[in-house]
């Protein structure tokens, strides 16, 4: 249950539930620590169901529900939405993700792999075709976009899914995209000629 807030000073459980209210329901230590929120008053409030543990120093408030892609980013936040998690989050696949896919830099390690299925790749192309894009849940998350997506799926066929990429190629045909940005990508990836021979498969 909230604490209504009123006018005057607020106490700790006042602060926590404007925290609540201005970071849409997700609740961090590193915020609460900003505002001079003590730790205890966080675990109070996680004991008496207030607030639900996400994983170390993030939580989220009892009325909201989980919102998995945006949490992830929050808690790793130099990864990237890539292949199958990036055509979901663009709303060209509907099929179930079995993990969260990501991609982030070589080197980069995970304290916790469960249910991720990371790619790596060199510094110089892991910003390429970045977007933001919000969650079904209002929440801007980093994922690539379709272009820098047909790029890596392209180049990476051996480890994506047939099915997905078949599926993928067709719907390309009628997804309003940017070629000049995705031969951009692809000569910056060094992926130029195989996109090209796709290109013109998909447009047979």
């Amino acid at each position: 249950m909230s604490v209504k807030i009123t006018g005057g000073k607020m106490n700790y459980n006042e602060k926590l539930e404007k925290v609540i209210e201005e970071c849409n329901g997700v609740v961090t230590t590193k915020e609460c620590n900003k505002r001079n929120i003590p730790n205890s008053i966080i675990s109070r409030a996680a004991k008496k169901g207030r607030i639900e543990k996400y994983s170390e120093g993030i939580y989220v408030a009892e009325e909201i529900p989980m919102d998995p892609h945006f949490l992830f980013q929050l808690r790793f936040p130099r990864s990237i939405f890539s292949y199958e998690s990036a055509l979901q989050l663009h709303g060209v696949s509907e099929r179930f993700e079995k993990a969260l896919e990501v991609t982030v830099n070589t080197g980069y390690k995970f304290n916790d792999t469960k249910k991720i299925f990371p790619h790596y790749v060199k510094d110089e192309y892991l910003e390429l075709g970045v977007e933001e894009i919000k969650t079904s849940q209002g929440n801007k998350v980093r994922v690539y976009s379709l272009e820098r997506t047909f790029c890596d799926m392209v180049a990476n066929r051996n480890k994506v899914d047939a099915e997905t990429f078949v599926k993928f190629m067709i719907t390309f045909q009628g997804i309003k995209i940017n070629y000049s940005q995705l031969n951009s990508i692809a000569k910056k990836m060094g992926v130029i000629n195989k996109v090209v021979d796709v290109m013109g498969i998909i447009r047979e």
